[in-house]
Order: structure tokens, then sequence, then C-alpha cells
């Protein structure tokens, strides 16, 4: 997964940060698995000057989730590294 920056010249180089209701991750593939169903909202972060006020953490994007259940961030804290902020 890659997210394409509101300025071209920049290219991330990484997957994106995953925000999924609430709980921060870079696991792509917990995110692949989620349920098309169960998904309120996606949001992408691309603001090349939002992103710089996150530092490294924004580098290569960010992509907000907020799902209908929610046993899904407990879920995906149980399972999977979370980064802690």
């Amino acid at each position: 997964v890659r997210v394409v920056f509101s300025v071209s010249s920049i290219i991330p180089q990484g997957d994106p940060v995953y925000i999924i209701d609430g709980v921060m991750t870079k696991n792509t593939e917990f995110f692949l698995s989620l349920k098309p169903a169960d998904l309120l909202v996606v949001k992408v972060e691309k603001d090349v000057n939002k992103l710089t006020r996150l530092g490294t953490i924004g580098k290569n994007g960010i992509v907000y989730v907020q799902t209908r259940k929610q046993n899904i961030a407990a879920k995906l804290a149980k399972e999977t590294t979370v980064i802690p902020v």
C-alpha cells in the first residue's frame, strides 16, 4: 500500500501508518484483511505540510480507519505490534 502525496516530487518508500479505531500500527496485512462491510470511514492523509508536523511517523502517509465494530481495535492490539506514541 502506498500513499501518493499532494506534492508529486515526493515518493514514499514504505508502507503508511494505519490508525484503526485509534490504534496506530504499520501492519499492512491487518489493514488489508478488514472487510469492506465493517468500515465506516477511510481517510488518507497525503498533505505533505500536515505530515511533516508528525515527523517520521507521517513520512509515508497516514491512513485513518473507523470501523463499525469496536472489537476490531482490540483485536489489532492483541494480534499485531502497535506503535507506541
